[in-house]
């Protein structure tokens, strides 16, 4: 798909970027735990979860821009509704950055779907979540703590699930047809 986004597919867009604020607290108490045994932040260690959504919005709505366009408003919500924490509006980076990561990998592709070649989606999983939690971490601890570098290489790792899960829902919902205007040859 080419040209300017729909009404409808911002409307789409924005539920979808609601729908992965809610659930993050969700998956941030589940992995909690798990994360403060380690001592690693939650979000580096979780990441994977939240890059599943803008690599799952960048492959429902193959467009140039997609991707950014979701982080941003994800980021607006999140600061809108406290989510970003002590960081404030400064969290909207955090948010933006991994979706113009995105964009690079997407621009990689002629068909701009990044979910139907997984080992793209996996990086941009992977580097999208590194660059929030690298702007995450310089942020909340300052530049050239050893914490980042902790940080860089969980969340690169935790990152490559996105990528994956997005795929793997991309999938379902093809071959079964459940959003419109998707067939198994789309």
């Amino acid at each position: 798909m080419s040209g300017p986004i729909k009404h409808r597919d911002l409307i789409k867009l924005t539920l979808l970027a609601v729908a992965s604020l809610v659930l993050k607290p969700a998956f941030r108490s589940a992995f909690a735990g798990f994360a403060l045994s380690l001592h690693l932040p939650i979000g580096s260690l979780i990441g994977g979860m939240y890059m599943f959504w803008p690599v799952l919005a960048a492959g429902l709505f193959p467009r140039t821009g997609t991707a950014l366009l979701f982080c941003f408003i994800q980021g607006v919500l999140a600061t809108l509704t406290g989510l970003t924490g002590k960081l404030g509006p400064l969290g909207l980076i955090s948010y933006t950055l991994p979706g113009l990561v995105i964009e690079g990998w997407v621009r990689l592709i002629p068909s701009r779907n990044v979910c139907k070649h997984p080992g793209l989606a996996l990086a941009a999983s992977a580097t999208a979540n590194a660059s929030g939690a690298l702007v995450h971490g310089m942020l909340y601890f300052g530049p050239g703590n050893l914490v980042i570098s902790t940080v860089a290489v969980t969340s690169l790792i935790s990152g490559t699930l996105g990528g994956v899960l997005a795929c793997m829902l991309y999938g379902i919902l093809s071959v079964r047809r459940i959003l419109p205007g998707m067939s198994r040859h789309d």
